[in-house]
């Protein structure tokens, strides 16, 4: 039993390696992938050990704050699991409407799998300062390019629909900000207790 737990935490160290170093071929592989489940428990995995990494890096930097016991790093770990995985599942949505107006052949589950690898990057180095900030450029590079090879659409296709996406989330935040201004809920005295 022991050997096969090693075993499963080497797969996914060499599915690490494997999206960082051969983008390319790392989604060929995932051509033949099925479901959701080896990419939502990968995603899980990488948002565990990255809200457990933040969590050092909380306690520290705020020193004074260091009675961090397990039970606030399990819920802690708990948490970002379940609202990042729905935030996936729910924002990719948005992701793969545009990807398809864009000529895009595979499925919402394909989408979800690209979205789910390329993070890889961000999320085992977004807490330390510019590094953070250039793998979250590398994994907005690798969903290009897994987009690209999975929908079978060119790269300028795939930034067009990005484009596309963040114009509107844009439209979507200044509506639902408007909202809020007319009723008053951006107001300094709706904040108030």
């Amino acid at each position: 039993m022991k050997s096969k737990n090693k075993r499963v935490g080497l797969v996914y160290f060499e599915r690490v390696k494997f999206v960082l170093t051969r983008p390319r071929d790392f989604f060929d592989e995932v051509l033949h992938e099925k479901g959701y489940r080896k990419s939502t428990n990968y995603f899980a995995l990488l948002i565990a050990v990255n809200t457990i990494v933040s969590t050092v890096v909380f306690f520290i930097v705020n020193p004074l704050d260091a009675g961090v016991h397990l039970g606030y790093l399990t819920l802690s770990i708990l948490i970002a699991v379940v609202t990042r995985v729905i935030y996936a599942l729910v924002g990719v949505s948005l992701v793969h409407f545009w990807i398809k107006r864009f000529g895009g052949v595979a499925g919402y589950v394909k989408t979800y799998q690209v979205f789910v690898y390329s993070r890889t990057p961000g999320l085992i180095v977004e807490r330390i300062p510019i590094l953070g900030g250039l793998a979250n450029i590398y994994s907005f590079y690798l969903q290009i390019i897994g987009v690209a090879k999975i929908h079978k659409i060119s790269y300028r296709k795939v930034i067009a629909a990005y484009v596309v996406l963040i114009l509107t989330y844009v439209v979507i935040i200044t509506v639902l900000l408007r909202v809020a201004g007319e009723l008053g809920i951006l107001d300094g005295a709706a904040l108030q207790y």
